[in-house]
């Protein structure tokens, strides 16, 4: 899964193109649920509240963890459904994500992220309201081999090009959509970056492990 992630991204490079209708946003080393994030759809770029809240809501929240999605099970779960056959895509823009493991019975932060590389993670959306408001979740699929270690699940990463057939709707979700992770690296970081209210560049430098058991 991931739940945290950085979106202050210096420059798109091979990304430009997609992402020109990126919405302004205030930018954040760490990225929580609920919080807002920019996305881009086949239509344009919004912002929108990362946790996907179902269009039968009784009001625009949620009370379950709907900021991932299980590629494997989100055409059957009430909550995604919808959105899914609706074929109400997104893109999510990262600098790179965190992931926690377990090491002597503690959590490990791990910062993952493809060096000086953004990274794009597919993603749906859904509209509540009248006015309506926006909310997403992005679609997680097994890890790779070299991630299994940090943690079993990952964002599903795109290429520019299945992005664009993402967003078309063309591309199927099918093995084609697993097999395109860019070659990611990853670093233990603070355990300051499990506090949500902590939000600066040190969180993503390599921390030394041994300082975390202590």
């Amino acid at each position: 899964m991931c739940g945290r992630f950085n979106n202050q991204i210096a420059s798109y490079g091979e990304w430009a193109d997609l992402l020109r209708e990126l919405p302004e946003y205030v930018a954040s080393y760490n990225v929580s649920p609920s919080m807002t994030i920019p996305v881009i759809t086949s239509e344009t770029g919004r912002l929108m509240r990362w946790g996907l809240v179902p269009n039968w809501s009784k009001s625009f929240n949620t009370k379950f963890a709907t900021f991932n999605a299980r590629i494997e099970t989100v055409k059957e779960k009430p909550t995604f459904k919808g959105a899914w056959h609706n074929k109400q895509r997104c893109i999510i823009p990262m600098a790179g994500y965190y992931e926690w493991s377990m090491k002597n019975g503690r959590k490990l932060p791990s910062y993952i992220s493809s060096g000086s590389n953004i990274i794009v993670a597919a993603g749906l959306f859904e509209h509540w309201g009248s006015e309506p408001n926006y909310s997403c979740t992005m679609l997680t699929m097994p890890a790779t081999k070299a991630l299994q270690s940090i943690h079993h699940r990952m964002p599903i990463l795109l290429s520019p090009l299945q992005a664009k057939h993402w967003l078309d709707g063309l591309q199927r979700a099918d093995k084609s959509l697993l097999t395109s992770s860019p070659i990611l690296r990853s670093h233990t970081v603070s355990q300051l970056v499990g506090d949500s209210r902590q939000d600066n560049a040190e969180l993503i430098k390599p921390y030394d492990r041994r300082d975390l058991f202590d």
